[in-house]
């Protein structure tokens, strides 16, 4: 497993309650599609998109080890023998919401505002936002969260999802705002990434050079963070830099392939071919002896990785397309394999 997987993994355990996955997004929350990258290989190969929908726990699961069909099951039979209670209706209209199925989850929340009376709960309107985020609504969102703000401005879920609902609005510098507000409560990775992506957008580099390096203060240097400012090194050459955020983690994993390969790609770019060479052959040996010791698909696209940039692409290109007939959803194979069909520069040979 990737590495940088893995302690994205654990920069996570610091998020707010449920920070759910690609269920959560499904509907509506590719909010301005991926921050702009530099056409080279070096920036973006494996550089995980950390962006998500935020899933508000508005009251504990119900039976949190069962599926999620399951527990909209039981919730579904608790409902039924207690029908005026608005925190059952939420915690379904929450996991409707997580399934993708939005408009379900509005009919559960609507019912619970009715519930509610003249005063509705800070945590109902806050669902309600998010609902109608989840829906493709930006706008009735906003309207809503600014409610739940109102009346509950310590939420940090409430402030992501109106900045998530300004960003679908291209209005990037009330997202930037808001998702300030979000970190200074409860900092997390997927929080300093979002933002600073949002920030690269508009221009204010600088910025998000400066909040990726505060995360990396704050937050024990996620692994996600190193990536984003690796990769903002090499955008504006600054080669040295870039290299000098690697070597942290090729002391700390001596045997990973990615670092060595991320660091050739640099080194290419910086016009240091036969450094670059020596780190490919490097990532090369370490990827073949990662798949001596268990032969995995990503080692196998560490390989690809490896040949292609040491020139041989055809044998680079049946090794990844071995990958992703059988894991065609694994999302290095996929990057590699863009570069492949856009061409891989690669570097002139010493």
């Amino acid at each position: 497993m990737n590495p940088s997987y893995r302690q994205s993994q654990r920069d996570n355990t610091n998020a707010s309650p449920r920070v759910d996955s690609h269920r959560t997004v499904r509907p509506a929350i590719d909010c301005t599609g991926p921050s702009p990258r530099m056409r080279t290989f070096s920036v973006g190969l494996f550089l995980p998109t950390l962006a998500a929908l935020l899933c508000f726990a508005v009251s504990g699961p119900l039976h949190a080890h069962e599926e999620p069909s399951l527990r909209i099951q039981s919730l579904s039979k608790a409902i039924q023998q207690s029908p005026n209670d608005h925190n059952l209706r939420l915690r379904r209209a929450r996991l409707y919401r997580e399934e993708g199925h939005w408009k379900s989850a509005r009919k559960d929340v609507r019912k619970a505002l009715a519930l509610s009376g003249n005063a509705p709960s800070a945590a109902v309107q806050l669902e309600y936002g998010l609902v109608w985020l989840a829906g493709g609504h930006p706008t009735r969102a906003i309207r809503w969260l600014t409610r739940a703000i109102r009346g509950a401005p310590g939420v940090p879920e409430a402030w992501q999802g109106r900045g998530l609902a300004w960003a679908k609005r291209r209005r990037f510098s009330k997202a930037i705002g808001d998702y300030s507000r979000a970190i200074a409560l409860q900092p997390t990775p997927d929080r300093y990434i979002q933002r600073g992506q949002w920030q690269e957008r508009v221009g204010t580099t600088d910025a998000a050079i400066q909040g990726y390096e505060d995360g990396m203060r704050r937050l024990n240097e996620p692994v996600s963070l190193r990536l984003a400012l690796i990769r903002l090194h090499t955008q504006q050459k600054q080669y040295g830099m870039a290299i000098a955020r690697i070597q942290p983690m090729e002391k700390q994993h001596p045997h990973v392939a990615e670092w060595p390969l991320r660091r050739a790609n640099i080194l290419c770019l910086a016009g240091k071919n036969a450094e670059a060479m020596a780190a490919y052959r490097e990532g090369l040996k370490d990827a073949k002896d990662a798949h001596r010791r268990r032969p995995t698909a990503l080692a196998d696209t560490h390989r690809a990785w490896a040949f292609l940039g040491l020139g041989d692409a055809a044998l680079a290109r049946k090794i990844l397309t071995d990958v992703l007939k059988k894991h065609p959803k694994l999302a290095p194979a996929r990057e590699l394999q863009t570069h492949l069909k856009n061409g891989f520069p690669g570097c002139q040979r010493p």
